[in-house]
């Protein structure tokens, strides 16, 4: 699976990935794509990103408006048998995601409230160019909440 190697951060206001696209940047996103596809084969992508309540109400409505599922995790219910071992939490979470929105793809779903764990927000596509055209127009959408 390719990735960008570290995080895509703002320098001058502009996204700017940290490092260059190479296979294995991302096991923890590698293994979520994964376990996705094995539930729905034509996923093939996924971006994530900074999860906040400002960014869960943009994310909300942007979905509802293009008809999108949203799913919410809490880490919280993980189990501490998941929790406790590297790189098993992605298919509990997608186990959990489906389970949340019986059996419906999401296209975006947040998790939040893990202890010692960064909450986040992800949005999964068929393809990079869809997903990065989704992500950037969620990114212009989320700029003009900023502007007074």
């Amino acid at each position: 699976v390719l990735a960008i190697d570290g995080r895509i951060t703002v320098v001058n206001n502009i996204p700017h990935a940290s490092g260059r696209i190479r296979f294995g940047a991302s096991s923890h996103m590698a293994r979520l794509i994964i376990e996705v596809m094995k539930r729905e084969p034509s996923i093939r992508a996924g971006i994530n990103f900074i999860y906040s309540p400002e960014i869960v109400r943009l994310l909300k409505r942007y979905a509802s408006k293009n008809g999108w599922v949203v799913c919410p995790i809490d880490r919280t219910d993980e189990p501490d048998e998941i929790k406790d071992v590297e790189g098993a939490s992605a298919r509990w979470k997608v186990d959990k995601a489906f389970e949340i929105t019986e059996g419906k793809l999401p296209k975006i779903i947040f998790e939040f409230g893990g202890v010692g764990k960064e909450d986040l927000s992800y949005i999964i596509g068929e393809d990079p160019i869809r997903v990065v055209k989704d992500m950037c127009d969620i990114a212009q959408r989320y700029i003009q909440t900023l502007k007074i």
